[in-house]
Order: structure tokens, then sequence, then C-alpha cells
């Protein structure tokens, strides 16, 4: 290896170098995907009693109602519960329509279609089949993440596949929560092994495909569209080769993705006459935070009963047109209480833990849950602090080195700018933002992992000089 890339990788010992041939990272890769998946099968077996005992939600409901001939639509009944009683205390509404349905776009289409096309093929409410598809993909998460990181930081690489496979929080969630999560999960790590595909051996198919996780990533969580518009201009405007090629790259992904998109902000067109709609319960789930994260909503009981009754004969866009319209009337007295009281708790509640658990510290809430994600939090702390200052002097880096680490920062940044703003009532919600500290923390624990490798093998099996000039190192900086 040259000096300069000596330099560049911030290699201490040229001793340890990547020995990761083709034979290893298959070994590696059916490591990860076997510790994951039986991990998730027995987690599977020793908690589901029956499809009749699963608590399901929003996206379970609407895959019943497509299944049912009724379309993609919301209960009344659930309807009543998720807009309006949830935030009622001490008000009851006597005369609620609980039977019927009501066309819906609070929930984005892709995971309640994949549930629908489970509960056809193999019966409503057989949720044992969807969660065996959970632990398969959850299993190619911790593959795919590996993967993305392997050709720049290997040992970073398997940290980050071991770490998902083992951690309980994905263990659990994927086997026992039939939620868009696990599905997220997924296609973010393909986006991120799409990107550091791009960066190493750019091509148009691999530009396609990236638009098309992209797209199938907005129609999952659209929380995540500000990150993936943020990973696009960041790949276009910091291009490492030509940038007419980038661009057209860029082009071919924003395509690709509008079309995945387009049928149903067109979908939304014709039944709500809202264009563009991407999500339909802005003001809805603005308002179901301050309740269930902050002091409590801001609007009267009696002007929420009022509004129930007045959303009765109207779509579910207006509706949330009259929620917003509220709230923003509100605003103005409420913005020194917003920003002194709800944004410091969402911050806190996103990052630390949701209200419900906050006060849990049962030896098994401890050990499943808070004292692995501390750990994960304090390891993942120092790479992203070292990847914000090379940020800052160059932003290049991510084309340099690996975007994969750029595209997470991303991700923190923007999940976290979105949920302190609009706040975050479920632990599932940080998982997307979990899955990008376990690069960091990968990054973090090679240099460690490194030094106890040089330290403890013996000098016979490592690798000799004749292969320095053509093997990277094993470390590059971060």
């Amino acid at each position: 290896m040259s000096n300069a890339n000596t330099k560049l990788f911030g290699v201490a010992n040229l001793q340890f170098l990547q020995v990761f041939t083709r034979k290893h990272q298959w070994q590696c890769m059916f490591v990860i995907f076997f510790l994951a998946l039986v991990l998730r099968l027995v987690v599977l077996d020793l908690t589901f009693l029956g499809n009749d005992k699963v608590k399901y939600y929003d996206d379970g409901r609407i895959a019943l109602n497509i299944v049912g001939g009724r379309g993609f639509s919301i209960d009344y009944n659930y309807r009543n519960w998720l807009y309006y009683t949830k935030v009622l205390k001490s008000t009851r509404i006597d005369d609620l329509i609980t039977v019927g349905t009501k066309p819906t776009a609070s929930k984005q289409p892709v995971y309640p279609f994949v549930l629908a096309t489970f509960f056809q093929l193999f019966g409503a409410k057989n949720f044992l089949s969807v969660f065996l598809f959970h632990a398969l993909i959850s299993s190619l998460t911790s593959v795919l993440l590996f993967l993305a990181l392997k050709t720049s930081y290997p040992l970073a690489g398997l940290v980050a596949g071991v770490g998902t496979a083992i951690y309980p929080a994905f263990i659990w969630h994927a086997v026992t929560v039939p939620e868009s999560t696990t599905l997220s999960l997924f296609q973010l790590a393909a986006f991120f092994l799409c990107l550091e595909t791009l960066r190493i051996q750019p091509s148009r198919w691999i530009w396609a495909l990236a638009g098309l996780l992209g797209g199938l990533e907005a129609l999952t969580e659209p929380v995540t569209i500000p990150f993936l518009g943020l990973c696009l201009s960041y790949v276009a405007f910091v291009p490492a080769e030509s940038r007419k090629r980038t661009i057209a790259g860029v082009l071919t992904a924003v395509v690709a993705g509008c079309l995945v998109v387009t049928p149903w902000i067109v979908r939304n067109y014709l039944v709500f006459d809202r264009f563009p709609v991407i999500k339909g319960s802005s003001g809805f789930t603005f308002n179901f935070a301050l309740e269930d994260s902050g002091r409590g909503t801001w609007i009267p009981e009696h002007r929420i009963v009022a509004l129930e009754r007045a959303g009765r004969n109207l779509t579910e866009m207006e509706e949330d047109q009259a929620i917003r319209r509220e709230i923003w009337s509100l605003f103005p007295s409420h913005l020194r209480e917003y920003l002194i009281v709800n944004v410091p708790l969402n911050f806190l509640h996103f990052w630390w833990d949701v209200r419900r658990y906050s006060d849990d510290y049962s030896p098994g809430y401890l050990a499943s849950r808070r004292l692995p994600y501390l750990t994960l939090l304090i390891l993942s702390i120092p790479s992203i602090l070292k990847l914000i200052g090379r940020f800052v002097k160059d932003p290049r880096v991510g084309s340099k080195d690996s975007i994969v680490p750029v595209a997470a920062l991303f991700l923190l940044l923007t999940q976290s700018a979105v949920y302190t703003l609009f706040g975050a009532w479920m632990a599932r919600y940080r998982f997307p933002a979990e899955m990008c500290l376990f690069v960091f923390a990968g990054l973090t624990s090679q240099p460690f992992i490194e030094s106890l490798w040089n330290r403890w093998m013996p000098a016979s099996r490592q690798v000799g000089d004749d292969h320095v000039s053509h093997v990277p190192a094993l470390s590059p900086k971060v």
C-alpha cells in the first residue's frame, strides 16, 4: 500500500489487512443471516399464541378492508378513536357512527397491500405468515447492512450485521408487531447498498433500483422523504465522477421513484380532490402527538366533539384540514409552550424513550431494551462526531471513502428533526435511527477489534507484505 493510501485510510498497523475474499464474504453473510433468522424464529415460537391474539392497528385494519372488498379504507370505529376520542379526557360522544368505512390516506399503501396479499393467500388475519415474512426480511436487512459496509469498512460491516441480527428490539418487533417498520428497515438497508454500489461502480440499473426503493420507502414511511431527497441531492452535487453522468443517474432515480409514487397520488386526487397528497393525516398526527408526548391537545374538548360531528359528512382530507385550521389558530397562544415543553419532550422521547416506557426500570426491560440501546448509543457517538468534523472540512468525504456513514448521518438528522417537531410516541419510530447507530458503532469498534487481532493472532497467520500493494486496509478513516 502506498504512503498516500496509508495516510488516506489512517492505517496504524499495516499487518492487519482486509482478507475478506469472496469465500469469507459468503461465510459472513451466511452466519449473519442464519443467526438472525434462528433468533427470530425462536422468539416467534415462544411468543406466538395464535392469530386471534395478535394486536393490529391501522395497517392491519386497512388490509382487512382491502381483502373484504371495501377498498383502501378505515373503519369508522377506529377512525373515531384515532382521530377524536383518543384525546378526550372528560367528554364522551354518545352518538358515534360505529359501522361502515371511510376512504383513507392516513397510512401509506405499501405495507397494507403487503398484509392484504398474505391475507388473500393464507386467510384473513393469518399473522403467522406475516411474521415468518418479517423474520426473513429482517434477517436479510442485517445481511444488506453488512454488504453496504464491507467494501470500505469490513469489520464495521460485520459488527453492524451481527449487531442488528442479535439486537433484542429488532428481534422482538419483527415477529410480534404487524407494522411497517420491519419492511422499512429492509428497504433502507437496500437503499444504503445501492448508494454504495453507485459510488464504486455506477450504472443506470442501480440508479433505477435506488429510485424504486426510494419510492417504495416514501410509500411505506413518509418521514423518510427528507432523507431520500437529501441523499439524492448529495450524490448529485458532490459527485466523484463526471457531474453530467451523475446528474443523468439522479434523474433516472427520480423518474423511477415517481413511477412508484404517481399511482398513489392519482388515487388520492380522484378520491379526495387534492393534489398532491402523500399522507392525509398531518393534522390528526400533530394533535395526537400533543396529547401523547406533550401536555395535551390544545383544542378544547367541546371543539373536538363539534369537529367530529362535522367530519362525518366530510372526506378524511377535509376532516384533517379542519383539525389543522383549528391547531393553526391556537398556535400563537401556545407557541411558547410548544418551544419550551413540546419540542424538548419530543426530542427526549425520540432519543431516550417514549412516555409509556420512560418510567419502566424492570429487569426485563432494562436487559432487553434500555441497556442494549444505551450501549449502542455510547459506541456510536465518537464516530458520529468524527464524521461530522470530517464532513464540515470536506463535504465530499462520502464520495472518497464510503457513502453509507454519510447517508446514515443524514437519516439520523432528518429523523431527529421530523420527530422533534411532530412528536414520537412509538418506540418503533426510532428503529431506523438505531439501525444507523449500528453503522457508527461498528466504525467505533473496528480499530479496537483490529488491535486485538494484531495482538493475539500469530504473525504467521497474518497477510504478508506481498499483498500490501493491492489489498486495501481494513480501517479507512471514519
